[in-house]
């Protein structure tokens, strides 16, 4: 097996399980080379800061793993992990809860219920080994290993395997957040940027946050802490637990408007707010250049003439813009007027979205959206939910794309299709 030719040793490292990977690799030292390969991929996933960094220090203490690593991984993923899983087992344990004459009948788990306390028992168990305080010189270690590192992530998928485990966590995962008791082994965005910033050479060009709070986002920016902003080129946030714009206001110091002052050579932007209100858009700069090419906008309160300002600053650069959820903060505006005028700057957009909820003083629209995410085309007008796909009309917002792009009239008047499913 050890003079086999090194594309059909990978093919067979491709089609094996993680234990067969770690059997082969013991054949020789060219199948072990070649096993590092699958092992080491270019996201590298970290589910508890307390274990997985420790992980990322061993491989940089082994010389094979060091240069593997330090010429393959170029993303670190964060899975979140702030909340609390005594909480969640509580909720699974009483959905069983009975009254019957004013007696409780106790929980007797049945094999699915049994799984499902088993893993998020282990859940728990391992929460303890997190109470590790995670220095500045052990996370330098660790990000030492990845000098190619250019993009950070954090997600929010659901961490569960069993079914009736995954279907709680969908339920109650908000209120699983509220309840969290962060100990020592927390992890701050702002301790985290603070070590990126201390490491030579390391270049992170890309943000993603599913689950950040107003707090979280208190970046404690100052000039020589700043450095890993400036080269930020894509951002992608989810901010939760907004209240409005008063409890976004706390301290302006630390608001968005900072990584906005820092970093003007941003080129892709995204920001949804997962809020009852429209936040305002007062921490974009609107005296200053910027090179931004894609920006996606949910949940806003817009105000025409900052906005406007704003735009044409990015002008030269920007393509695709896309509005979700929001509402006109201007009483003096409609939505029409509004575009009318994107319309007359003559931007150089390309594609241009706004779905959702959209309301005025004087309208209120549902418009489906002709984009995802990734601003590709949904397909044969069908928008996909969790569980189902559904035809619905995107028509409307396909009017007003064509309108605002110079290639047709403002659609007529809204007329909203009542027969529309409802999407889970």
């Amino acid at each position: 097996m050890a003079s086999l030719p090194h594309e059909i040793k990978r093919l067979i490292f491709d089609s094996a399980d993680i234990h067969t990977i770690k059997a082969l690799r013991l054949v020789s030292s060219s199948w072990a080379s070649i096993g590092l390969e699958v092992l080491l991929l270019p996201t590298f996933v970290i589910k508890s800061p307390a274990v997985d960094f420790q992980r990322l220090v061993d491989i940089g203490n082994h010389y094979n793993t060091a240069q593997q690593a330090a010429k393959t991984i170029n993303t670190l993923e964060f899975r979140d992990n702030e909340y609390d899983p005594t909480y969640l087992r509580h909720v699974l344990c009483s959905r069983h809860v009975q009254v019957s004459d004013y007696e409780r009948v106790d929980f007797v788990p049945s094999q699915s219920e049994q799984a499902s306390l088993d893993e998020i028992d282990a859940v728990i168990e391992l929460r303890k080994l997190e109470n590790k305080v995670l220095s500045h010189g052990y996370l330098r270690q660790a990000f030492g290993t990845v000098p190619r590192l250019h993009t950070i992530k954090f997600t929010s998928p659901n961490p569960f395997q069993q079914h009736l485990l995954r279907k709680v966590w969908d339920e109650y995962n908000l209120t699983a957040y509220r309840t969290i008791r962060r100990g020592p082994g927390y992890l701050k965005l702002s301790h985290i940027f603070s070590v990126i910033n201390g490491i030579r050479g390391l270049n992170v060009e890309h943000f993603t946050h599913e689950l950040c709070t107003p707090t979280s986002l208190q970046f404690d920016i100052r000039r020589r802490e700043s450095a890993w902003l400036h080269g930020l080129r894509i951002v992608n946030l989810t901010i939760n637990n907004v209240r409005g714009p008063r409890d976004w206001a706390i301290n302006p110091s630390i608001s968005l408007s900072d990584l906005f002052i820092t970093n003007l050579n941003l080129e892709e932007l995204s920001l949804k707010f997962e809020s009852l209100e429209r936040i305002p858009l007062d921490f974009l700069p609107t005296d200053k250049q910027g090179c931004l090419k894609t920006l996606s906008l949910a949940t806003v309160a817009i105000e025409p003439t900052s906005f406007l300002s704003f735009l044409s600053f990015n002008s030269s650069s920007l393509k695709r813009l896309s509005i979700a959820n929001s509402e006109m903060a201007d009483q003096q505006f409609t939505w029409q007027g509004f575009l009318e005028q994107i319309r007359a700057a003559d931007l150089k957009l390309e594609k241009f979205q706004l779905s959702g909820m959209i309301r005025s003083e004087t309208e209120v629209w549902l418009q489906w959206p002709i984009y995802d995410a990734d601003w590709k085309p949904f397909e044969s007008g069908t928008f996909v939910g969790k569980r189902t796909k559904v035809e619905v009309s995107s028509e409307r917002t396909q009017q007003i794309e064509d309108f605002l792009l110079g290639k047709g009239n403002w659609p007529g008047e809204y007329t909203p299709d009542l027969a529309l499913p409802m999407i889970t």
